[in-house]
């Protein structure tokens, strides 16, 4: 019996290590302002992404991005469960069409001309190093250029432990979190496109109670932001 415990404990062990080591992260990107049409084949991203959901650096097998929000916003978006890089560091390309292009600028294009300023690779590829959260959502880039056409998520000083439960839901969910000296905190709640939809006034609280009221089923992000500018977004799904 005493076996057994110490085989279930391991087990536990390895399943908590291994669930510790994956991060989701949201991919973004836009053709608006860049005369480039979609390709038939549909936006990609390819990359050292160690994903479940596609083989490193092959943009065959890599899953096709999705238009999110109207086709007026032209962003597209993928979410990937990655394996989390030991130093955080993830490099991808983005690609129109479904195979590497040649960079003539046609429809079928990955990404060569996208300037230095973007802090890329050696080899030439975008990098992003990954924060400590569970659930990442990137900037939305617009395809080989530097601009970010929508923000991603920065560091929350006063903010430890957050967690959002129940998670998926098909009703309320609950976000808490450890507030670190009863700091002042407000509530954003952002669609798949980045747009705030919903706004919660700001609290020295621990949690915040988040009805579903009109919010039709799909993928959310809840971000608290404190009074110094900083936040912290979390993932969650209304079924």
């Amino acid at each position: 019996m005493k076996k057994l415990y110490i085989i279930l404990a391991l087990a536990l062990i390895s399943s908590v290590a291994v669930e510790a080591q994956t991060v989701t992260v949201t991919f973004r990107v836009t053709l608006k302002g860049t005369g480039k049409a979609l390709n038939a084949d549909g936006l990609r991203v390819t990359g050292a992404l160690a994903a479940a959901e596609q083989a490193n650096w092959d943009p065959v097998a890599a899953k096709k991005m999705t238009l999110v929000g109207t086709v007026a916003d032209s962003i597209y978006a993928v979410t990937l469960t990655l394996t989390r890089p030991a130093n955080n560091v993830i490099e991808f390309k983005f690609i129109n069409g479904g195979n590497w292009g040649d960079g003539s600028g046609g429809t079928t294009e990955d990404e060569r001309a996208v300037p230095a300023a973007c802090a890329l690779s050696a080899g030439g590829n975008r990098t992003f190093t990954l924060p400590g959260f569970s659930a990442i959502m990137l900037p939305a880039y617009r395809f080989n250029t530097c601009t970010q056409v929508l923000a991603g998520v920065n560091e929350l000083s006063t903010v430890r432990n957050m967690d959002i439960y129940p998670n998926p839901t098909k009703g309320s969910t609950t976000l808490t979190f450890d507030n670190i000296n009863s700091s002042t905190h407000a509530l954003e709640i952002l669609n798949i496109t980045g747009q705030v939809i919903r706004k919660y006034a700001a609290q020295t609280g621990s949690q915040f109670n988040i009805e579903r009221g009109d919010m039709p089923s799909g993928m959310y992000f809840a971000r608290v932001k404190n009074t110094l500018g900083e936040s912290k977004t979390v993932r969650f799904v209304i079924e």
